[in-house]
């Protein structure tokens, strides 16, 4: 009888876990594509953020905030 009740709390509990995982990486991908998006509609504009690998992981890992720092440091040139 107790095994059965810990089974079903241990399933409960994992089950939580690998819901907040999924959501904490849902959130992760939305950002990386917004700032992949917003990466795009600068250089349409003409701004002239460098488009290389180097750029596009951070911008893909660090999302609006990573497009941000490339931006800074394209115009100070100091990386891209």
């Amino acid at each position: 009888m107790w095994e059965t009740i810990a089974a079903v709390v241990i399933a409960i509990v994992i089950a939580w876990i690998m819901f907040s995982l999924v959501k904490t990486f849902g959130k992760f991908i939305i950002n990386g594509i917004m700032g992949l998006l917003a990466m795009l509609i600068i250089n349409a504009l003409g701004i002239g953020v460098p488009v290389n690998l180097l750029s596009i992981i951070v911008v893909a890992l660090g999302g609006l905030p990573g497009l941000a720092i490339v931006i800074i440091l394209h115009f100070l040139r100091i990386i891209f």
